[in-house]
């Protein structure tokens, strides 16, 4: 019997209700105002069945007794199901929790959600002044006898927007067709967070149990320093009962298929050099030129800056050399005068050894001030010396249970310092062994950058690394 059309109708929803499907042109955004549904949210079951009346009864072709038809537009494709992981890793996105005014809110509630569906234990721990939180969730160990936890760090924040930078909404996870995922905090750090929760809701789908007690922390603050976050946290009582002696936090992506792992950070040494002169009228030329001299000093410092870069590894690897980057710059008050003073925020990242420290830094800058003529000074404004590091020694147990691991499974890694700042720093200033490591292997790293994304199959991949390693790190046995 040929199926009639309220038939094919009902075949072509059941699929399209269960499957991603691209919008026909009869549905186009102009014409899903009035559902109140935004073409970016129509991944979601839920908003396909408010607008499937609207859809149904659109304007369409229809035949000569104007009965409605059936008929799909040849563009009308459909896609693949979408993994629920990646689902949920896109509704995290769309959180906007973007300094400065970030909405912690909503990423909390995603993260409580989560822990509820997983069955894991989930507690928000308030801090004085009201606003300092972080998420602590745990997963118990089935050995009493085993006293110290593995903790699993990520952060909720994430750097701001330019909107005219991005060819999508920053905030609302538009998948492309090659599976890349747009979205403030697609690498750094959402995706990280997600794929802790993913892998340990695989594990306990299939009935494993940690040994030893596993902990996943959501904190804020970090990409402001962690300071209300993490350093605030380790403070706290709710972590000295954790006994946590090896944690995980954020790592890198990489263009090749050798994951890096973060034992220690660089240094961070902020200035302010300003510059000093006459101020006039745009059309005279006078020689005491505050821009002029910050001209000078610049440049004598980007000399500097040259030969790091020429210094550093074939292969990217910055540990060892000092990064300089200007990062803002301002002065004057009108397009057509001179200004009295200019001034310029460079940013410099150090590993700090013997034979180069601080001193060597200040030593430089006083130099390049003398050398830039009368007015020109500097100013410090962060001083921040990270010298700790976490062990990779054989015979210190957690280095070497990690490096075993990835031996077992065939995974390739190259010990770093990593070339920013993290969370970890805090961690190992407290006596903790922190490592960094993200599991993004041919990625592009797009962290802070405009249209920041991370492809589907790159954020999976990670899960089943994850899904493997946590389970030799929670049961391995001193």
């Amino acid at each position: 019997m040929k199926p009639t059309s309220s038939v094919r109708i009902l075949h072509f929803w059941i699929l399209y209700l269960s499957s991603n499907v691209s919008i026909p042109a009869w549905a186009e955004p102009q014409h899903l105002k009035t559902s109140g549904i935004r073409p970016t949210n129509l991944q979601h079951p839920g908003n396909r069945l408010h607008i499937l009346p609207l859809l149904l009864w659109s304007k369409r072709p229809s035949s000569g007794d104007d009965k409605r038809t059936t008929k799909i537009p040849s563009n009308f494709t459909i896609l693949p199901p979408e993994d629920p992981s990646v689902s949920r890793y896109r509704e995290y996105l769309r959180t906007n929790t973007s300094h400065p005014n970030p909405n912690y809110d909503t990423a909390v509630a995603w993260i409580k959600e989560q822990a509820q569906a997983i069955g894991i234990e989930y507690k928000k721990i308030d801090f004085d002044p009201p606003g300092l939180f972080i998420i602590r969730l745990k997963w118990p160990g089935s050995d009493p006898m085993e006293r110290s936890s593995l903790l699993l760090n990520s952060h909720i924040d994430v750097v701001p927007v330019d909107s005219s930078k991005w060819t999508y909404d920053a905030f609302a996870a538009v998948k492309d067709d090659k599976g890349n995922i747009y979205g403030r905090g697609a690498q750094d750090r959402k995706s990280q967070g997600a794929q802790y929760l993913e892998a340990i809701r695989r594990l306990k789908m299939r009935g494993f149990s940690p040994r030893r007690t596993v902990y996943v922390t959501f904190v804020p603050d970090e990409e402001v320093g962690g300071d209300r976050g993490m350093a605030t946290f380790l403070k706290a009582s709710e972590f000295m009962d954790m006994n946590v002696s090896l944690a995980l936090d954020e790592g890198a992506a990489t263009m090749d298929d050798v994951y890096p792992i973060f034992y220690g950070e660089r240094s961070v040494f902020r200035v302010r050099i300003t510059a000093t002169g006459r101020s006039s009228h745009t059309a005279m030329m006078l020689k005491d030129n505050a821009a002029t001299k910050l001209n000078k000093a610049l440049g004598l410092l980007f000399v500097f800056r040259d030969e790091q870069i020429n210094a550093s590894n074939p292969d990217g690897n910055i540990e060892n050399v000092t990064s300089i980057n200007l990062s803002q710059i301002g002065g004057g008050t009108s397009p057509n005068a001179v200004p009295s003073e200019i001034w310029a925020i460079v940013d410099m990242r150090l590993r700090l050894r013997p034979t180069w420290t601080f001193s060597n830094l200040t030593n430089l800058l006083d130099s390049i001030c003398n050398q830039s003529g009368n007015g020109v000074s500097y100013k410090v404004l962060l001083n921040l010396e990270i010298k700790e590091e976490s062990s990779l020694s054989e015979s210190d147990f957690w280095w070497r249970t990690i490096r075993k691991s990835f031996d077992e499974m065939g995974w390739k890694m190259k010990p770093q310092i990593f070339a920013g700042a993290s969370d970890a720093r805090h961690l190992r200033k407290a006596g903790i062994q922190a490592y960094g490591f993200s599991p993004l292997l041919f990625t592009e790293q797009l962290g802070h950058q405009d249209n920041e994304f991370l492809n589907e199959n790159t954020f999976l991949n990670g899960i089943t690394v994850y899904e493997k390693l946590i389970p030799k790190l929670a049961n391995a046995r001193e």
